[in-house]
């Protein structure tokens, strides 16, 4: 019998969409469903992965009504967020996986307000591109502002950048690019970021690298698919001038915040110069021009020294450092310096000064051959002698030459089949000892063949059709006339 405390766990878990309706059919049909005590039922539907353990614990401990929120599904706690909790969710209807956020209104103080904020949210929730992170909702429940977004399949250039070390000039200059594209999707719409850091910049899918952490874990690096996604975007509060807030990095912010707290596309300029500063250093900018590496293109040097000029007008839109890097990255234009053992890479293998990278145990090897790690990932090592410098990339293969004579058209040879016979292979050979399929090919008719089979096909369709005249005529016409009926006899009447 289905107690009381159960019927209500019911009742919650339909109103609020806990479950597909197939879900609840498909359990309490099995004969072993316990129904008569609600913890052994949150028991039972864990074991069958029907509950989280989040959700099945939040059922025994009275707070069911916290696994649902605004009308979408709360699956399991993920922690702390900015400005509150995040949570894993699904889409009511569709089930897809999401991340909302419960955000608390005092994060906004003191300069923002809650309506504010959401405006905000609602405007940047309108931008669709590759490189930006997706805001898919936003609103307030319960008096609680909250924020819904697409999952994030990869970790922040921060954490990445701290485990495996700077990234080569070529990755480094891509990686800037993806932040580029998706901040010029959001400067089109006049929407700055204000608040770009490589914390908020997200690389994935993500690929185990053949190095293990000192403790054992594995590390994880980029794929060779990875593209870097901007994130926050539209989710950062207003705050007053200065840098003297929980959430802040003074590290990427400009000059003119220490003045004025609003956010500029100028601004984001110079942050996204601090973030290439870091993905070539594993370090943040902390001087005005920063100093970056030695193998670095001087155009590229250049082009930081400029995005994170102190003077915001002197610092270029981002539309121009796209298409500065797009010019740098370009190999028409020898910007990029030659590659070098330690980031000459396929597959897009991040190297540090700690990588597990040895060229040297490789033994000998021809000039270009790539090595391949315990990960997958091919190293190519640098030629002998000369080192990169002396490097001649191959000459692609010599396309083919046209007709010696262009006026003249090739035709095609009518097929002569040979003298092997059906099979066409050589006598004394047979190709299934070898374990090879032999396609036969059927020899061609002889001469005068077609035209033998179209007689013979019209000789059968008249036949056809004369039999089908005669049938007609026997069966139509054929049988012995009716005799006529006699007239009763009435009398008086002459016979």
């Amino acid at each position: 019998m289905r107690s009381d405390s159960v019927a209500s766990f019911l009742e919650l878990a339909r109103e609020n969409h806990l479950f597909q309706p197939d879900e609840f059919d498909n359990v309490f049909r099995q004969p072993d469903v316990p129904e008569s005590n609600l913890s052994a039922l949150c028991d039972f539907l864990q074991s069958r992965k029907v509950l989280t353990a989040y959700q099945a614990d939040a059922i025994r401990a009275g707070r069911g009504y916290e696994l649902s929120f605004a009308g979408y599904p709360v699956n399991d706690d993920l922690g702390p967020c900015p400005g509150g909790t995040a949570f894993r969710a699904a889409h009511p209807s569709l089930r897809t996986p999401l991340v909302l956020r419960r955000l608390r209104a005092e994060w906004l103080a003191p300069a923002d307000n809650v309506a504010a904020f959401i405006q905000r949210a609602q405007a940047a929730s309108t931008v669709i591109h590759p490189n930006l992170s997706h805001l898919l909702d936003a609103g307030v429940h319960r008096d609680e502002p909250f924020v819904v977004l697409e999952p994030t399949d990869g970790a922040d250039l921060q954490t990445l950048i701290a485990d495996i070390g700077p990234m080569p000039v070529a990755l480094a200059v891509e990686y800037t690019r993806h932040a580029a594209r998706g901040l010029a999707a959001t400067h089109d719409r006049d929407l700055p970021h204000g608040d770009l850091r490589p914390k908020h910049l997200v690389a994935g899918p993500l690929v185990q690298s053949s190095k293990l952490r000192p403790d054992g874990t594995p590390r994880f690096r980029p794929s060779a698919t990875a593209i870097v996604r901007v994130t926050e975007f539209g989710l950062i509060p207003r705050r007053p001038a200065g840098a003297d807030f929980a959430d802040a990095d003074p590290a990427y912010l400009p000059p003119e915040r220490a003045t004025n707290g609003t956010a500029t596309r100028a601004g984001d300029v110079y942050m996204l110069g601090g973030c290439l500063h870091f993905l070539l250093t594993g370090k943040p900018p902390d001087a005005i021009p920063p100093a970056v590496r030695s193998d670095a293109p001087a155009a590229l040097t250049k082009l930081l020294a400029e995005m994170m000029a102190a003077d915001p007008a002197a610092r270029p839109t981002v539309e121009t450092v796209l298409t500065r890097l797009d010019a740098i990255s370009s190999p028409a234009t020898g910007t990029v310096s030659p590659p070098r053992a330690s980031d000459a890479i396929e597959n897009v293998e991040l190297v540090s000064p700690e990588s597990d990278v040895d060229l040297a145990s490789a033994g000998p090897m021809a000039d270009g051959d790539p090595l391949t790690l315990s990960s997958g990932v091919k190293v190519i090592p640098p030629p002998t002698p000369g080192g990169w410098e002396a490097y001649t990339p191959p000459v692609p293969p010599t396309p083919m030459q046209p007709f010696s004579n262009p006026g003249t058209e090739w035709t095609p040879q009518a097929f002569v089949p040979t003298e092997y016979g059906d099979n066409h292979t050589a006598p004394g050979y047979d190709p299934t000892e070898d374990g090879v399929s032999v396609r036969r090919t059927p020899r061609p008719l002889p001469p005068g063949s077609k035209q033998k089979l179209w007689i013979w096909l019209g000789v059968g369709v008249a036949l056809q059709i004369v039999a089908v005249i005669l049938w007609v005529i026997l069966f139509s016409s054929g049988g012995e006339p009716e005799e006529p009926k006699a007239k009763p006899y009435r009398p008086g009447q002459k016979r």
